[in-house]
């Protein structure tokens, strides 16, 4: 077909859907007809067939299934963790330590950081873990939402063992960086290695991170969070004056041991060390590859799906044989954990099959670039992925379908903006590295500040804090993040190809002083009026 600027269609129509029904699924589906029934040229017959090819491409990839198998096991050992009450566990061991208001605040970023592995488990477990404690210490519920929400959403886009690398590789993929040639790659690499290379540019997660931990000892406190801050001090009220029935969480003595947390994440953590370098060929291994290029060449689906079913193995094993489960509680244990993860695969499903329509059929990110080259200077094109990115996670509620609308257009345009010829080496694209981290910062950003973004109702949910609260609160503090962040993408756009150590340790660096900076400052202005 001919490329028009029917090919930004389906994108907007997904937007415009999820902004309204609040449907990620509901929306992409949408997103697939059209974009089936835009290149079939709206034949009604063709595109019917074309979107069921899709979705029998999807299921007939072996990688696919390591991955869902992957997204299905972490859900059942994050299931195990919370039957065995590994986290209550390392909760408790937490809670004793803390003497003040500081201790309490501080003890949940450590709690939020131990559970990165998941961003439900996180916002879950440490919402329901630390609420006696922080009632204790007179902290507002939309103080302690907040801590526990920015946390779990930046720390999971940026750690290569989470539930969400799956996800993330699986996007790259399909956006054309493979080793495979059947593939058809555009960009000649392993989609493990390039999300690995790509994590130190996901500015945002690095400056909401360091930002948190600044707030909390430094006792950074304006705008809406004081004035709920200011009413828990006085009056005990942890709801800014709204009267609210709760039944407090307390804690009580169990036999929970910190293993039943560590046991299973260790081993997993151990397993994918061992496991990538071993099956990407390390001559320590036998093989013939350097460590650098054993983690270009090996299957990190297949390595990742292993480790999580090793550690789920001894976990239960070791669960079973002290007695923290019975048998028939496996049943069960498995059962919690693929219904946590079901609606997340069919998301993925759907997202992956929409990407595919865009890179191959509509090609919308070669008609972007085309339509921007003139306008936009390449220099500021990480800023510009990072702001649209923003604005489609506030306006979709989901970091996921963010990431699967943009990598696949953005990864073709970036080739077509630097004129590259196809197939062609990742070490020729370097720009592409900051602006795969725009897309996954912007998601994350976007879902911080979005009143319907599963960031904000797991927040909620998990700690009593009213939603409208919480987004209110939570804005004044993430947008000099947003602000500092935006700033480290238009550095690294200027300095990428100067030295690339350089421009990102100046755009790291100065993000975070920024924000902090914008931080003090927003302090001193709110308090003086």
């Amino acid at each position: 077909m001919q490329i028009t600027y029917l090919t930004l269609l389906p994108p907007i129509l997904v937007l415009i859907a999820a902004f309204i029904t609040k449907k990620i699924k509901t929306s992409l589906f949408l997103g697939i007809f059209s974009a089936a029934l835009i290149s079939n040229n709206y034949g009604i017959k063709d595109t019917l067939t074309s979107i069921f090819s899709r979705f029998y491409d999807q299921f007939k990839d072996i990688d696919n299934y390591y991955f869902f198998s992957l997204i299905f096991i972490l859900g059942i050992i994050i299931a195990l963790i919370t039957k065995t009450g590994g986290a209550q566990a390392l909760g408790d061991i937490i809670i004793k330590k803390a003497k003040s208001r500081k201790d309490a605040e501080t003890s949940t970023l450590l709690l939020s950081t131990c559970l990165f592995i998941d961003d439900y488990l996180n916002s879950l477990t440490v919402g329901y873990v630390m609420r006696p404690l922080t009632a204790k210490f007179n902290i507002p519920r939309v103080k302690l939402a907040y801590l526990i929400g920015v946390m779990a959403g930046s720390l999971v886009v940026i750690m290569p063992i989470s539930s969400w690398v799956g996800m993330l590789i699986g996007q790259l993929s399909l956006s054309g960086i493979s080793l495979d040639p059947a593939a058809k790659p555009i960009i000649l690499a392993d989609s493990f290695f390039v999300y690995l290379k790509s994590i130190p540019f996901i500015f945002y997660s690095f400056i909401m991170i360091a930002s948190t931990w600044f707030i909390v000892r430094r006792r950074i406190s304006y705008g809406p969070m004081h004035q709920f801050e200011k009413i828990a001090k006085e009056t005990g009220n942890l709801f800014g004056g709204k009267f609210v029935k709760e039944e407090i969480l307390e804690s009580t003595k169990t036999t929970h041991s910190i293993l039943d947390f560590f046991l299973p994440i260790l081993i997993l953590i151990f397993s994918v060390i061992i496991g990538i370098p071993y099956v990407g060929g390390y001559y320590l291994f036998g093989g013939t590859n350097t460590l650098i290029q054993s983690f270009q060449y090996s299957n990190a689906s297949l390595v990742l799906c292993i480790a999580s079913a090793l550690s789920l193995i001894i976990s239960l094993i070791f669960a079973l044989i002290r007695k923290k489960i019975k048998i028939f509680d496996t049943v069960t244990i498995t059962k919690n954990g693929i219904e946590m993860m079901f609606a997340s695969v069919v998301t993925i499903i759907f997202a992956w099959v929409f990407g595919s329509f865009l890179k191959q059929d509509l090609k919308t990110g070669i008609y972007l670039a085309d339509l921007l080259l003139g306008i936009v200077n390449i220099h500021i094109l990480p800023l510009m992925i990072y702001l649209t990115s923003i604005i489609i996670a506030l306006a979709i509620g989901s970091s996921w379908g963010t990431i699967a609308i943009l990598v696949p257009i953005v990864v073709p345009m970036v080739l077509t903006f630097l004129n590259i010829p196809t197939p062609t080496l990742f070490e020729n694209v370097i720009l592409l590295l900051p602006c795969i981290g725009a897309i996954f910062s912007g998601s994350i950003t976007g879902n911080h500040l979005s009143p319907i973004s599963d960031s904000t109702i797991m927040a909620s949910t998990s700690t009593g804090a009213h939603i409208i609260d919480l987004v209110k609160a939570r804005f004044y503090y993430v947008i000099p993040s947003v602000i500092a962040t935006s700033i480290s993408f238009l550095i690294i756009g200027f300095l990428i190809n100067k030295n690339i150590y350089l421009a990102l340790t100046s755009s790291i660096l100065a993000g975070i002083l920024i924000s902090f900076g914008l931080l003090l400052f927003m302090q001193k202005i709110f308090r003086r009026s």
